[in-house]
């Protein structure tokens, strides 16, 4: 996460390369106002999926049950989350 650049240590595996040519659907959940993933980081990672299906949504804290934007704290109200991912799922692979 610091050089923005995805490299196991260890693995023979080409992540960069594979993120570039992967086709699978994926869905970025980001929350407003998350100091751990801005939304540069969230367009960063997504510009690397040049062949997948990229949908994006945004929460507001509230929308989850915060009073304030914690990268971690939302798994204590996932329903919203879950939602989403359901909603997404049922539109990509129906």
């Amino acid at each position: 996460s610091l050089t923005g650049r995805y490299k196991v240590t260890g693995s023979l595996l080409d992540y960069e390369q594979l993120l570039n040519t992967s086709k699978l659907p994926v869905l970025f959940i980001s929350l407003d106002g998350d100091s751990y993933v801005t939304p540069n980081c969230s367009h960063y990672l997504a510009s690397k999926l040049k062949s997948a299906q990229v949908d994006k949504v945004t929460l507001a804290p509230d929308e989850v049950g915060l009073n304030k934007p914690c990268h971690f704290r939302w798994v204590n109200h996932p329903e919203k989350i879950v939602e989403h991912i359901y909603s997404w799922q049922e539109r990509t692979f129906d």
